[in-house]
């Protein structure tokens, strides 16, 4: 049997358009929707998509704002919106039951957001190097790790911008150059306004209060050397799912990769698809 193409595709919401990637697998048991991070788009999950069962049909949007999407119209959007735009995304795409959600960082949020407003719509979560939020209210002062990528961006411009930032995200980039590479050239990609919207969601963000509104099964996914999202976060967002009362308790687990920082699907793709196939076909 050969294997699924990854087609480039488009999708036409209310306001506006989606790009994305699309596989369409050998069965229809399992959707598979890929929320990328901050500093990335869709193509940044090629190697996972590439590593995952061809059985799966596979769905990787560009966030608004992000490659061909159009940004949204919220100056200061929240990860609600976001989270709304994944209901409309996969409403237009005719998937009307649950499907199981990869999110990477910044993605973290989106899925986590969705999880609360229209938790019918997910199976099971993964969360790989997951982004906490600062819980800023909208309109607030953003933090200054925050506002220090705005404006790198508007001052260096996304090639430099990326050249000084892409290498925290891969574990020792000296040793692993042409995964830097990958890393690099998706951030170069980034723009405004859509970087600086999803800077400010990223402010407002708060993982820990809208994941408590899951109701499937959690996978935490992170590299033992991630720099951007450490370890400790990751660990506490599994124990804060663990101590949940018992008739809402969901059944999270950690799984940490070694030699990966932040760039863990990127980095590992084998070792990250084998713990998500493990997980997503456990009963």
């Amino acid at each position: 049997m050969s294997e699924p193409d990854i087609k480039a595709e488009h999708a036409m919401l209310a306001a506006g358009t989606i790009s994305l990637l699309s596989r369409k697998g050998h069965s229809d048991e399992r959707t598979v929707l890929f929320l990328h991070g901050i500093g990335s788009n869709s193509a940044s999950f090629l190697p996972l998509m590439r590593a995952l069962p061809q059985r799966w049909n596979l769905i990787a949007w560009d966030a608004p704002g992000y490659a061909n999407s159009t940004p949204l119209v919220e100056t200061w959007p929240l990860a609600a919106d976001y989270a709304d735009a994944v209901d409309h995304l996969l409403a237009v795409r005719g998937i009307d039951g649950p499907v199981d959600i990869i999110a990477h960082s910044l993605g973290c949020l989106i899925a986590s957001a969705l999880a609360r407003r229209v938790p019918a719509r997910i199976r099971r979560m993964i969360l790989m190097a997951p982004a906490l939020g600062y819980g800023v209210a909208r309109g607030g002062v953003l933090p200054e790790s925050v506002q220090g990528r705005i404006n790198e961006l508007e001052t260096l411009g996304p090639e430099e911008f990326a050249a000084r930032r892409a290498p925290r995200l891969v574990h020792a980039p000296e040793r692993h150059g042409d995964t830097a590479n990958v890393v690099r050239a998706a951030m170069a990609l980034v723009k405004m306004p859509g970087y600086g919207q999803a800077a400010r969601m990223l402010s407002s963000g708060d993982l820990l209060a809208d994941v408590a509104h899951a109701r499937g099964r959690i996978l935490v996914i992170n590299g033992i050397d991630d720099q951007v999202t450490p370890l400790a976060g990751a660990e506490r967002l599994v124990a804060a799912l663990r101590q949940r009362t018992p008739e809402k308790a969901l059944r999270a687990r950690l799984h940490v990769v070694t030699d990966a920082g932040h760039a863990v699907s990127i980095e590992q793709p084998t070792a990250v698809a084998s713990a998500i196939s493990e997980f997503l076909e456990a009963e």
